[in-house]
């Protein structure tokens, strides 16, 4: 009753932080100079610069909540396929 009505609507409920947290700084510096293709990558490229082994769960919710990534999904652009000529291909 200390606090009053502002303390009964206050919601304090344990929230274990990441140990990821503390690399979030190195590991954005390294995916901004080269952003990974996917999250198995980003996987990999955690476990090398922090020593620390995620699964694939908890590495997509870092980067997506923590480092402010998004997801881009990739297409090929419409217009068909491309000149032989142009993917080096001898023609026989």
């Amino acid at each position: 009753m200390e606090r009053g009505r502002a303390g009964l609507l206050a919601v304090e409920c344990y929230r274990p932080a990441s140990d990821l947290v503390t690399y979030a700084d190195k590991i954005k510096a390294d995916f901004d100079k080269d952003p990974p293709r996917c999250a198995s990558e980003a996987r990999k490229r955690i476990k090398q610069l922090t020593g620390l082994e995620r699964g694939m769960t908890q590495v997509r919710k870092f980067v997506k909540h923590v480092l402010k990534f998004r997801y881009r999904k990739f297409r090929p652009l419409p217009g068909g396929k491309m000149p032989i000529e142009e993917l080096g291909i001898a023609q026989q």
